[in-house]
């Protein structure tokens, strides 16, 4: 009975215990928020799935979404975004980080323009 309550009391403090980052956590839902408004709500369905920390107001993100333009090719960004303070309430600016890819016949390439 004892192994029991060992083994649950350790399945409940691992369950509780998260592996996340609340200030990248925070980070993706201010970029959500700017990719949502720079694109006037006209993407839907993106993804941001990768964010970095490159110092205490500067992050690194990427993202994915499905462009309409192109015949619904998934396009990859990648984007510095500069917030205003380390408290991250506003991003201030972004830039653009490598190139802009496009997924064609399963394979990442780099768009012409």
């Amino acid at each position: 009975m004892k192994n029991y309550l060992l083994i649950i009391a350790a399945l409940l403090i691992a369950s509780c215990s998260s592996n996340t980052n609340p200030k990248l956590d925070l980070v993706e839902k201010r970029v959500t928020q700017d990719i949502t408004a720079s694109s006037l709500g006209l993407i839907k369905d993106f993804d941001v799935f990768d964010v970095t920390e490159l110092d205490s107001i500067n992050f690194k993100a990427t993202y994915t979404f499905t462009n309409p333009m192109f015949n619904n090719a998934e396009v990859k960004i990648t984007k510095v975004y500069t917030f205003d303070s380390p408290s991250l309430d506003k991003i201030t600016s972004t830039e653009d980080f490598g190139k802009t890819l496009m997924k064609v016949e399963g394979d990442w390439i780099e768009m012409g323009f």
